[in-house]
C-alpha cells in the first residue's frame, strides 16, 4: 500500500509542478508593468482607438494615456505604428515605456526636451544637440515640422539603437524595423 502511495506521488508530482507553474505564471501580482515579453509588432498598428486604449490600459497601468501615428524615415519607406506618449501638445519623438527602462521621450519645436526619465534619471529640458550625444552618432533627433513625426536617417541601417550614458554605464536599447512596421524592440 505504501509502495503504492510513492508511486503514485511521483507520478502526479509533474502535473503538480505544472499547476503550480501556472498558476504562479498568472497570478495577479504578475500582472505589472513587465513587458519584456511584448515587442510592438504586439500592439494593433492603426486599431481603433477604443482598442488601443484597452490595451494600453493592460500593457502599462498607472500611466497617462496618449498615442500618435508614428511615421518613421518616410524617405525609406514609411514605417508605420503606434506608440505611446504622455502630453498631447507639441510632440515630435516618441517611445513606448518598458519596465521603467525607457519611459516616453518628446522634443518640442523649440528643440528642447519636454519630458525624458530614464530609470529614474531626468534629462528634461536637455537640448537637442546635448540629446544626439546621448543617443548615439548614427542618428539625429529633429523637431516637429508642420505636425509631421520623424527621425531623419544618417545611413540606411533598418535598425535603432537608443544609447544612454547613465553615470558611468551605458545602456543601449534596440529598435528592429522590417517592411512596414516595428518587429521587436530589445529592453
Amino acid at each position: 500500500m505504501k509502495k503504492k502511495i510513492i508511486i503514485g506521488s511521483i507520478v502526479l508530482l509533474p502535473f503538480l509542478l505544472v499547476a503550480l507553474w501556472f498558476i504562479y505564471g498568472n497570478a495577479p501580482w504578475q500582472k505589472s508593468t513587465d513587458l519584456s515579453h511584448v515587442t510592438l509588432a504586439n500592439l494593433k498598428i492603426n486599431a481603433p482607438e477604443d482598442t488601443i486604449k484597452q490595451e494600453h490600459k493592460e500593457l502599462v497601468p498607472n500611466t497617462e494615456y496618449g498615442i500618435i501615428g508614428l511615421n518613421l524615415i518616410p524617405a525609406h519607406g514609411a514605417f508605420k505604428t503606434w506608440w505611446y506618449k504622455g502630453n498631447l501638445d507639441n510632440q515630435s519623438f516618441n517611445a513606448i515605456s518598458y519596465q521603467k527602462k525607457v519611459a516616453a521621450i518628446s522634443v518640442t519645436n523649440g528643440y528642447l526636451v519636454q519630458y525624458l526619465t530614464l530609470n529614474g534619471e531626468n534629462f528634461n529640458g536637455k537640448s537637442i544637440s546635448e540629446l544626439s550625444a546621448v543617443f548615439g552618432k548614427h542618428y539625429i533627433i529633429r523637431g516637429a515640422e508642420q505636425s509631421t513625426t520623424y527621425l531623419k536617417y544618417i545611413d540606411r541601417v533598418h535598425h535603432l539603437n537608443l544609447t544612454f550614458q547613465l553615470g558611468d554605464s551605458k545602456k543601449v536599447y534596440g529598435i528592429v524595423l522590417y517592411n512596414d512596421k516595428v518587429v521587436s524592440f530589445t529592453p
